[in-house]
């Protein structure tokens, strides 16, 4: 019987146990290691059916099951599955690359199937799957590129960017309707067993439910409970820069902003700490003119002139005719903005936690400073974890890795530049610290969240906040001196170095520059 031959096919690919059954069905079904195929329409070996059994054990050998829907609507819901098909699909191929032609005369998918959504999801389908199609859809392209770039071998990174492109096809406003027939390739399954099934007891709907959870706050934003627990996020939208149109997309990002408290233990050596401490001391105090010196390497022209009309008549003259210097203590507020996406690991994260913690535990008295981290899932989702506010003590621990994504820059800019405008401070400086450049999930253009990100720091200035980046990498890319200036980035890459990088980072000598007062 077919059942047979298909269970003994599967358990010389996988090595383990499956049971495989007909059923009146219009798709495959699975659950753990027993496949229902729909009842095939020939009495012998089916390549349908093959194609069928194959695909359905995929999810039991690399899916951690069952995923949990959360918040997903049902096109994010669809998209994920699809995400995850093609992703079980590439491990599977990749140990037995003749796979690939089990699975490849069911592609037919075509832009003459409409731009519907259940058809844009079948295109799709083909084109993760099939390197050599090119789908003209505008969708379909930046979805291909991102499922590529996203390196995908977790589940939860399919859910990520399900998310993210879930909304953009959204906002096509294209109907959807999740129990309508897909145009996908037919020998996959119905993507029932992917899901958690869960019966919902009656109660208001989830439009209702958040409404009566969220409390309006300032600056147009809400403030939500988070489930399971007592924090709470603050949702903010914010203005991104589009360098195509030459123009500012109003309220295009939400920033999550939320309060935590560092949790990884960090030892600094005393000796580095009473360095840097010594630089932050003298960084905080600012050269201020003394009239009337006996000593200094400028003439006080008012004094050369009081002098000149005293021997004229021939009074006593005085000969303090100079400019000295004396520092004062300058009233300083620092924001420092860590990024914590994915892409700082290792050493990078090592050091950046390092240089946080020897900030906290020497910063001088009577400066404020404040330590903030940020990541992005995507424009509607950027994180911006409050570490360290202007009015907590310090403490000998380092942000942790509990957030990760991508580095969605100029939202976080703009939202640390908010919080830092509004300090009464003579000197506010916003310290990024980061590893490279801009970049989310949602963005496919290399350029445009870099000038993004050079619009908000060429907007903090008006605002008296300039904008200065250590960079943790040895060399300093294109990007990175675009969006904050030649003179206002510098590689950072060992402990030692930070007096030096302290110094430098509150030289007032291009103030002009940075809109300092």
């Amino acid at each position: 019987m077919n059942e047979r031959r298909l269970e003994l096919w599967l358990r010389a690919l996988w090595g383990a146990p499956f049971e495989v059954r007909f059923a009146d069905l219009g798709r495959s079904r699975f659950s753990e290691a027993t496949l229902l195929l729909p009842t095939s329409s020939q009495d012998g070996w089916s390549e349908l059916d093959v194609a069928r059994a194959t695909h359905a054990a995929l999810h039991s050998v690399f899916s951690a099951l069952p995923f949990e829907p959360g918040k997903l609507r049902p096109v994010q819901r669809a998209l994920a599955s699809v995400l995850e098909d093609a992703r079980v699909e590439s491990l599977a191929i990749s140990r037995f690359p003749g796979l690939r032609e089990v699975w490849a005369p069911f592609h037919v998918a075509s832009p003459r199937d409409g731009e519907a959504a259940p058809a844009l999801l079948g295109r799709l389908a083909r084109a993760l799957f099939d390197s050599s199609y090119r789908d003209p859809n505008g969708w379909v392209q930046r979805a291909t590129e991102a499922f590529i770039a996203s390196r995908l071998e977790r589940e939860g990174r399919v859910r990520e960017l399900a998310s993210v492109l879930g909304n953009e096809l959204g906002q096509m406003r294209l109907p959807f309707d999740p129990a309508a027939p897909t145009l996908e390739p037919r020998y996959r399954d119905d993507h029932a067993g992917l899901w958690r099934q869960e019966p919902q007891p009656a109660q208001p709907s989830s439009e209702a439910t958040d409404d009566a959870r969220r409390e309006a706050t300032p600056g147009g934003g809400a403030r939500v409970e988070e489930e399971g627990g007592s924090e709470l996020l603050v949702a903010r939208r914010y203005p991104e820069w589009d360098y195509v149109i030459a123009r500012e997309r109003p309220e295009h990002c939400a920033i999550r902003e939320q309060r935590r408290s560092p949790r990884v233990p960090v030892a600094v050596p005393s000796s580095a700490l009473h360095r840097l401490r010594a630089a932050l001391r003298r960084a905080h105090e600012a050269p201020r003119p003394r009239r009337r010196s006996a000593e200094g390497l400028e003439l006080d022209l008012g004094a050369v002139v009081t002098q000149a009309s005293n021997r004229a008549r021939g009074d006593e003259s005085d000969d303090r005719l100079y400019v000295g210097r004396r520092r004062r203590r300058v009233r300083t507020s620092t924001l420092v903005l860590l990024d914590l996406s994915a892409s700082v690991e290792g050493a990078q994260l090592r050091l950046l936690q390092t240089i946080s913690v020897a900030l906290a535990k020497s910063w001088p008295p009577g400066a404020e400073l404040a330590i903030d981290g940020f990541c992005s899932r995507g424009r509607e989702d950027v994180r911006y974890e409050r570490f360290k506010p202007f009015d907590a003590p310090s403490t000998g621990f380092a942000p942790d890795r509990s957030i990760s994504g991508s580095t969605r820059l100029g939202t976080a800019l703009r939202h640390a530049t908010n919080l830092l405008a509004q300090r009464r401070a003579a000197r506010k400086l916003l310290l990024v610290v980061s590893d490279g450049e801009p970049a989310d999930v949602d963005v496919f253009d290399e350029r445009y969240l870099v000038e993004d990100a050079r619009r908000a720091c060429a907007a903090a200035r008006p605002r008296g906040v300039r904008v200065v980046a250590w960079c943790l990498r040895p060399r300093l890319a294109l990007a990175q001196r675009r969006i904050f200036g030649r003179s206002d980035v510098q590689s950072v890459q060992r402990l030692e170095e930070l007096p030096r990088h302290a110094l430098r980072t509150y030289s007032l000598r291009r103030s002009g520059r940075s809109g300092e007062p």
